[in-house]
This record gives C-alpha cells, structure tokens and sequence, in this order.
C-alpha cells in the first residue's frame, strides 16, 4: 500500500468517526468520484426548508502545512475546484483537508484509557468561487477558524437544513 492509499483510507475513517460524532446518520462513498466528492453525509429528518440534507465531500490528506496569515493554503486540482464551485450542483459540496503527521504510525496513539487521533481538518466552501485561468491548479486559502470538528460538522448541516450554502 502506497502512503497515498494510506493517506486516502485514513481520511475517509477520521470523517466517519467524525460524522458518528456529530449525529450524521449516513456516510457513502461514491462507486466513481466523477465529480469531485469522495463521500457523501447525510443528516436525516429535522426541520427547515431543506429536511434530510446531504454534503458531499471532497477530501485530502497531507502532511505538508502551509500556513500564513490565519490561513492554510492548499494547491487543488482545477477539476476539483472547479467542481466544487459550482453553484448548480444539487448537493452542496466542501473541502475537507486534513492534516496528519508525516509518519503514518504516528497518525494514531492508543493509551489505555483513550486514543488520540492526529491532527486535524479544516473545511472549506467553494460554490460561488470565480474561474480561474490556471491549467493544473489553484491554490486556495482555507481560514485557520474554519476546522472541521463536531460542532462545525453540525452547523454545517444547520445551514445546508435552512436552504443555504455550508
């Protein structure tokens, strides 16, 4: 297994764990990622103009940080970002990238009373976003206040249950 494989299988069990946290009853991986979302959540029921809303996912995992001025910049493929900006898509969609330590036997420590899960995730938005002239990619800046965690996950949902963006 390639540390891509690695990187790609632990991201997708750190947003399950996570989602199980939060309360989000359904996660699916796509058969085909053909449109730039690697798993798909959904929050069944509660209330709004939008009941049982879905988020798709688009995720990545890296190890390499690069972070200025309270923001983390990410280089994305422009199939991706445009993919994730378009504002027609029926299911709203966000970037998930998650940051993990460069070793992978230190991604997870287990202790006897718990276990740690490193590092951490921050998401971002991108319906709406303009065109880009580059070819290959865009590198798009993630605020540091916008970390994936339970309650973001949830106020994610809240929105996306009103009739908005995430």
């Amino acid at each position: 297994m390639t540390l891509n494989d690695q990187k790609n299988l632990y991201s997708q069990a750190w947003l399950l764990a996570l989602a199980s946290a939060a309360g989000v009853a359904q996660v699916g991986t796509p058969a085909i990622d053909d449109d730039s979302v690697d798993m798909t959540l959904k929050r069944t029921g509660g209330a709004g103009p939008c009941r049982s809303p879905h988020v798709g996912v688009q995720l990545k995992c890296t190890a390499a940080t690069q972070r200025a001025d309270d923001v983390f910049r990410f280089p994305l493929s422009i199939k991706n970002y445009d993919d994730l900006r378009d504002v027609e898509s029926h299911i709203p969609k966000v970037l998930v990238v998650l940051y993990v330590p460069g070793a992978a036997d230190a991604w997870i420590t287990t202790h006897p009373t718990h276990s740690e899960i490193r590092k951490c995730a921050y998401w971002l938005g991108l319906a709406g976003a303009p065109a880009v002239a580059n070819e290959h990619s865009v590198t798009v800046s993630i605020p540091s206040n916008q970390q994936l965690d339970v309650a973001a996950l949830r106020a994610i949902f809240d929105r996306v249950a009103a009739g908005g963006r995430p």
